[in-house]
């Protein structure tokens, strides 16, 4: 079997997602003229900003990355998954 996500043949790469003990993804939250970004543990710190920022946790975690965009369609920041953050579980 073929595991879609990091493409092994019968297993998962040690970073992989789907991979059975794999570590819990980190965030990261970013505004415009605010020079600190806001790292997060985990999906649910994640979602609970994404209600109090009105961004889309759902698009993160489906693409790696979401804006917060006001009225007028302009954005104010955003988040993304922290790649670096897998990569540290070997």
């Amino acid at each position: 079997m073929l595991c879609t996500e990091c493409l092994t043949l019968n297993g998962h790469h040690p970073n992989c997602p789907n991979a059975e003990g794999a570590p819990e993804p980190t965030f990261t939250i970013w505004r415009v003229g605010t020079p600190v970004d806001v790292k997060l543990r985990n999906r649910a710190e994640m979602r609970t900003a994404a209600q109090k920022l009105s961004f889309c946790a759902e698009t993160v975690l489906r693409d790696g990355e979401a804006d917060i965009v006001i009225s007028g369609g302009v954005v104010i920041g955003g988040c993304y998954i922290d790649d670096e953050g897998l990569l540290d579980y070997e």
